[in-house]
């Protein structure tokens, strides 16, 4: 077979001119220059797999911080002329060029390049075949690690020196630059899931809800209770039957349907006092979701809450999506931690959540507001679906450019 030509994946791969394929193991070689433990603390800084960042190879550590009794087992010496490849877990792509003198875990293999381009050498490590072809041979399941030996074997495609430099050179400015866009696209994520917040806070905080009359929770409504986990807790559920809402399916002002359990008609008949009517709104009472808050969608009735999941309905003097709107507001969710700030455990009761102070404006008002809120929302969340999708684009991005390099494509 030529040397310009391999068969990887059952395909036929062809190098440009000028380029060949050789084994990894003959431009680079596995340099264990073991460390005695004795001599860790007055050796030099220590590099554990957790210091190295997955797919960029940054490294997360001060290189001039050397820490008394770190790696007391067995490391390998290393400096700015290797290059550290993660074995274990191959899936985690921790490539790494350190830039300086150290040592490092045996989990992290110093490889010495030979005849190559060391960040060439590098980016060939990381790119997705390598990693495939390192979890193909892997030894161990539950602690995977790359068999060095097999992997080292692996057929990889060289051009001339001066190509890898340019081809170097094009990978590094292309990351640059999609790391660049994926910041400002998660600087703009970020804002965007505050909008809603900031449009509570606008409607909320106004000069015109001063002037609006008040009630305690507990006048305006017909039930508010809390539920119980059906005996057996998880091992009763049922892959279809009565819906059975927990915490985790009220999210703020939205309902989710991952997760959402079921229990048999039996069970409901006995848990007649947490079942939900249409329109109510269903309020986290415990935990880190506490304040959580949303009105129940007719299309999971018939529906019980467990215990972490307070009902409140309402009588007609407030409106579901408003009272929803008020308790999700930035200022009524600090009142809910303030409150639970001196608990041991986070937990609203029947009688706190009662004696909550509600503005109530006209049905009118509260309705304009539920409306517009709704409107907003759904701009907002159009805005964040694209915003999404362009990170998810980004993502992909790198897999391409390298896919690309090593074809001679750029």
């Amino acid at each position: 077979m030529s040397t310009n030509m391999v068969i990887t994946d059952q395909k036929v791969d062809v190098l440009p001119d000028g380029w060949k394929w050789v084994q990894l193991g003959s431009v680079c070689a596995q340099d264990k220059n073991i460390i005695d433990p004795k001599d860790a603390d007055t050796c030099c800084p220590y590099l554990g797999l957790e210091h190295i960042e997955s797919n960029t190879g940054n490294i997360l550590r001060d290189p001039q911080k050397v820490i008394k009794g770190e790696g007391k087992s067995t490391t390998f010496l290393f400096d700015d002329r290797h290059i550290l490849y993660g074995k274990l877990r191959p899936y985690l792509n921790k490539v790494a060029l350190p830039e300086f003198r150290g040592r490092c875990t045996t989990e992290l293999i110093p490889l010495l390049p030979r005849e190559i381009d060391r960040e060439y050498l590098a980016w060939l490590l990381r790119r997705p075949s390598t990693i495939q072809a390192a979890m193909r041979e892997k030894t161990g399941s539950r602690m995977p690690r790359a068999n060095m030996d097999s992997l080292l074997k692996l057929q990889v495609p060289l051009p001339p020196l001066p190509e890898q430099k340019r081809i170097t050179a094009i990978i590094n400015e292309q990351m640059a630059a999609v790391a660049k866009a994926m910041a400002a696209c998660e600087v703009q994520l970020a804002a965007a899931k505050t909008l809603s917040a900031s449009y509570l806070r606008f409607v909320f905080e106004s000069e015109e809800v001063r002037n609006w009359e008040r009630y305690i929770l507990g006048d305006c409504v017909s039930k508010i209770g809390s539920g119980v986990t059906p005996s057996g807790g998880q091992k009763a559920y049922v892959p279809k039957g009565i819906s059975l809402i927990r915490s985790q399916n009220v999210l703020m002002n939205n309902f989710s349907l991952d997760g959402l359990a079921f229990i048999t008609q039996l069970q409901d008949e006995s848990m007649a006092n947490t079942r939900i009517s249409s329109s109510d709104v269903l309020l986290n009472i415990t935990g880190a979701s506490i304040g959580r808050v949303c009105v129940v969608p007719d299309q999971v009735l018939p529906a019980n809450v467990n215990q972490h999941v307070s009902i409140i309905r309402l009588t007609r003097r407030l409106l579901p999506n408003f009272l929803c709107l008020y308790l999700s507001s930035p200022q009524f969710q600090q009142f809910i931690w303030a409150e639970q700030s001196g608990a041991t455990r986070q937990a609203l009761t029947k009688s706190d959540i009662e004696k909550f102070v509600i503005p109530r404006p006209s049905i009118a008002k509260q309705k304009e507001i539920s409306d517009n809120y709704e409107a907003q929302a759904s701009i907002i969340d159009r805005l964040i679906q694209s915003i999404e999708s362009q990170l998810l684009s980004l993502v992909a991005l790198p897999k391409s450019v390298i896919r690309k390099a090593f074809r001679g494509e750029l």
